[in-house]
């Protein structure tokens, strides 16, 4: 039987690297990934309409106990504390975290479409509703 654990590649996708862009809402969507060290991803995300940025978000993904996690801290949701997803699934090119308890979204997943292209999904319920955001990030720069 395979467990949760030996499901995920324990090594951070290093194709994360860089600056990716979305542009499919009508604003833009931001992610900037880099590597800290062997074990964890820091990034930020955020959204610009216009030219005010409406949403900022700090981002990290790392190695715990041989599973990767992924995390998001919003200053003001949460009172600015870091919220934790549990990797579920993954490989080199596909990861998907999951966090039951989180208010929105409670599914994080990445999937490597090209070498210029992550297809990002976040989705579950959400005051009672299920919703689903896709995302194309798009490279912008390494």
């Amino acid at each position: 039987m395979t467990t949760t654990t030996e499901l995920m590649s324990p090594h951070l996708p290093a194709a994360l690297a860089g600056v990716w862009m979305d542009s499919t809402r009508g604003h833009l969507t931001w992610e900037h990934w880099w590597a800290l060290n062997d074990s964890t991803m820091e990034g930020m995300g955020c959204v610009v309409d216009g030219t005010d940025t409406v949403f900022l978000e700090h981002l990290r993904m790392e190695q715990r106990n041989g599973a990767l996690v992924y995390l998001a801290r919003v200053d003001q949701q949460h009172h600015g504390e870091w919220v934790l997803f549990k990797g579920v699934g993954g490989s080199p090119d596909s990861l998907q975290f999951e966090n039951t308890s989180n208010d929105f979204p409670q599914c994080i997943s990445y999937l490597l479409a090209n070498d210029s292209t992550w297809n990002v999904t976040v989705s579950g319920m959400d005051h009672g509703t299920e919703r689903v955001v896709r995302y194309r990030f798009v490279r912008l720069e390494k």
